[in-house]
């Protein structure tokens, strides 16, 4: 067989196998697919699988950068499918948080807002990428008008089945995020609906816990009840920490007293034990909220106080303000994350500095983190600013002297 058409091949079905949620096949398959000779557009497709495969599999930091990577490569080749795969990496970042590696919600929302325009009228996930990369670049008022197009351009017809098994789960939590239940309703619905028909597993798990919450906040439980028996069903098979504290944490939203308590415990611990910060702070948030109903005020401002940290400090704004809300009516107040002490460096801006102080241009610095040039020269702005030095020659001595000599580890490209 010609090796270009055994890589093809292998791709394609590497593809297959990453949708049936067999992790370890899809990258055997493509590891055969990269392989093959030297194809740009092959090459494109085969870190954005490899990036939605990381992403998916452990919804884990080493996701943004693979995907960012994938998506600045398609952008001279195919710009639909460079659009397309920044909203992947943006959902990946979502989840990552702070924790991602040199492809953070800020850099790849500058990256798709510098990327080539929709090749024809903007489509869905076209609205829904501008939306998310305005609401974090620009905040809640420039981006929540688009959001809202996304939102209903997702409720209509001209969404294709692989558009909706992508993505009806980020629109229905952009529909959350514009305080549209009735959309978050019916696009949650959607997409239970079409991971089942199409025996997708790896967006079941995802849709169903989306759907959970609408059916919780509803106030409906006996229907939220057989989407946490499927759940339950999924998580046992898996038997992770991450399936398990799912399951945990729907279960303690149908249950009352002390098990729901033990349960919110229980999701919090399995949590705790993994890097998905995100559902960690929605358990906390949870649990908070149940612990403010029961009048255990103190115990639930803990709780609430946490969430928040965790929410504010990854920009996921629409949470962090509901979780303020609660925390003030606990009683407590909320902290702002983003008040720091003048010398304080984040984990990106210390890397940078390092990376800067050991002789690297701003180029290399920003090919190395997968981020464009202006962004780091930002970033040492600040830098500079905050250790009170006027020259990168200045950043090596001053780093050890206030952050430890520790190495800083920069991410694989």
């Amino acid at each position: 067989m010609d090796p270009a058409l055994r890589a093809g091949r292998a791709l394609a079905a590497a593809q297959a196998t990453y949708q049936a949620g067999a992790f370890d096949a899809a990258l055997g398959l493509l590891g055969t697919a990269e392989a093959g000779p030297a194809d740009e557009f092959r090459r494109a497709r085969a870190d954005r699988l490899r990036g939605q495969i990381a992403f998916s599999s452990s919804r884990g930091s080493d996701a943004p950068p693979l995907l960012l990577k994938a998506a600045r490569q398609f952008e001279p080749l195919d710009p639909r499918l460079a659009r397309e795969t920044y909203l992947d990496a943006l959902a990946a970042a979502t989840f990552a948080g702070r924790l991602a590696l040199g492809g953070g919600m800020v850099e790849v929302a500058e990256a798709a807002r510098a990327a080539p325009p929709p090749p024809g009228p903007p489509r869905p996930p076209d609205l829904l990428l501008d939306g998310l990369a305005l609401l974090i670049c620009e905040g809640y008022p420039a981006g929540a008008p688009v959001l809202r197009q996304a939102v209903s351009a997702f409720r209509g017809t001209d969404v294709s089945r692989e558009e909706g098994l992508r993505w009806l789960w980020l629109a229905s939590y952009a529909a959350g995020i514009v305080w549209d239940y009735d959309s978050w309703d019916v696009l949650s619905d959607r997409q239970v609906t079409l991971a089942r028909d199409t025996g997708a597993l790896i967006a079941l798990p995802i849709a169903l816990s989306m759907r959970s919450s609408v059916h919780l906040f509803a106030g409906v439980p006996e229907r939220a009840a057989g989407a946490l028996q499927r759940l339950s069903g999924m998580a046992r098979a898996c038997g992770t920490d991450w399936a398990l504290g799912a399951e945990a944490r729907s279960r303690a939203l149908v249950s009352d007293g002390e098990a729901a308590e033990n349960l919110y415990r229980e999701a919090i611990g399995r949590f705790g034990r993994t890097r998905l910060r995100v559902d960690l702070a929605r358990a906390r948030l949870l649990y908070g909220e149940w612990l403010r109903r029961q009048r255990r005020r103190r115990d639930a401002r803990d709780q609430l106080a946490s969430a928040y940290q965790i929410f504010d400090s990854i920009g996921a704004a629409a949470f962090a303000e509901r979780a303020r809300i609660e925390l003030r009516a606990a009683g407590g107040h909320a902290r702002q994350h983003t008040i720091q002490t003048p010398d304080t460096l984040t984990a990106q801006e210390a890397l940078i500095a390092r990376l800067a102080g050991d002789g690297a241009s701003n180029p290399q610095i920003a090919a190395q983190l997968f981020i464009s040039p202006a962004t780091v020269a930002y970033h040492l702005r600040k830098v500079f600013t905050k250790l009170g030095v006027s020259s990168r020659s200045q950043l090596a001595p001053a780093l050890p002297a206030r952050h430890g000599a520790a190495p800083l580890v920069a991410p694989q490209g």
